[in-house]
């Protein structure tokens, strides 16, 4: 952590070909033309790289209430009460089919 309030994640990984190396998650929005905005101050001591991670959110908006009455309406569906059930056994062998696929 540092002196902002605890707003500003810091980790610290080492094994990357450098002795440390610290990252730090900060919030920040994207426009729609690819402009950056950082919400919280940071401070860095020389140019730095990044990483950017997109969250993608519905129209723009974090649904607050959740999915309860999608959730509900997916388990009523015929759809869904139709799907085919596969046993335990089934499912073991189609997990160590696809482990084996790999070789």
């Amino acid at each position: 952590m540092n002196d902002l309030n605890g707003s500003i994640n810091d980790i610290i990984i080492s094994g990357f070909g450098e002795p440390n190396i610290m990252l730090t998650t900060i919030e920040a929005e994207i426009d729609t033309n690819g402009k950056v905005k950082l919400l919280e101050p940071v401070r860095v001591k020389k140019r730095t790289r990044a990483i950017v991670t997109i969250l993608e959110e519905a129209n723009g908006q974090i649904e607050e209430k959740g999915n309860g009455e999608a959730l509900l309406a997916l388990l009523k569906s015929p759809l869904f009460q139709n799907r085919k059930v596969y046993s335990d056994e089934e499912i073991d062998r189609q997990i160590e089919e696809n482990r084996n696929s790999w070789d």
